[in-house]
């Protein structure tokens, strides 16, 4: 039967494929493709503009030993406009069912990664010699454990991609 299935698939269009999903419906289905397409957009965008933190063969990475404050400040205004405007486009949606728990925790990861950088930001424009980034790399460490638990929250067979 699934090989006589193919063949009719294949007849009609060879392109044609099934989606497997938990969805309960169509609808749901739909509002699922709708988040992970503005999910794909807007953490394409965070991740180009996230490149100059991570250390390479050729950077330490902006922020890091060897970074600049100027670079690490310029990146940090950057990927927080990406992260607001992330943050602005999930709301304009109707989170699907299946998709609420791990959303919830994106939000959260989202919020605090702001909330870091703009601490970190506080720290670097600040005269005071004194002036403490613990705070900020605590927001910021809070920030990647709600984004590594948003990727475990959303389900296996339709989970927005890339991954934080």
């Amino acid at each position: 039967m699934a090989l006589g299935a193919y063949a009719l698939v294949t007849i009609i269009h060879p392109y044609a494929y099934i989606k497997v999903t938990g969805a309960n419906s169509i609808a749901e289905l739909a509002a699922e493709q709708t988040y992970d397409a503005t999910y794909n957009r807007d953490a394409v965008s965070i991740q180009a503009d996230t490149a100059p933190l991570v250390p390479t063969s050729t950077s330490p990475g902006v922020c890091n030993k060897g970074g600049t404050k100027q670079g690490c400040y310029d990146t940090d205004q950057k990927v927080t406009r990406d992260f607001r405007a992330m943050l602005n486009d999930l709301s304009r949606l109707t989170v699907p069912p299946r998709l609420t728990k791990g959303d919830a925790d994106l939000r959260r990861g989202l919020q605090l990664s702001i909330d870091g950088f703009a601490l970190r930001d506080q720290a670097i424009a600040s005269t005071d010699p004194n002036a403490s980034f613990t705070t900020s790399n605590q927001k910021l460490q809070e920030a990647l454990v709600a984004l590594h638990l948003a990727n475990t929250e959303f389900p296996a067979d339709n989970a927005p991609q890339p991954k934080f």
